[in-house]
């Protein structure tokens, strides 16, 4: 976020909001210990979608950097398909395919 000229204050704000968070779950009347949860967004937060689209546009662009794409007859180039949470990386082999997820 600091490369895309997010302001500090605004980043250091949604570090507070996710510092680690603890969670129980009932399971037939019995709470769990409680437990960090260490990733994801918040659900029903109205900032996740936004977060979860600003990574993955980011994860998408480191990937795509240096991979295959398809070259449509309008002459634009087609690198991957994605829409909301459902993404498909294009590559000439499995073996391209596996070197973009493995590095």
């Amino acid at each position: 976020m600091t490369f895309d000229d997010v302001p500090p204050e605004l980043i250091a704000m949604i570090k507070a909001y996710y510092r680690p968070t603890t969670a129980l779950v009932l399971v037939h009347n019995n709470l769990s210990e409680p437990f960090v949860i260490r990733s994801g967004v918040r659900q029903g937060c109205a900032l996740s979608p936004i977060l979860f689209i600003y990574v993955i546009d980011w994860v998408l662009g480191k990937a795509l950097q240096e991979g295959d794409d398809i070259e449509l007859a309008s002459g634009r180039r087609l690198t991957d398909l994605d829409y909301a949470d459902d993404i498909a990386l294009l590559a000439s082999s499995f073996v391209d395919l596996q070197l973009w997820c493995h590095g």
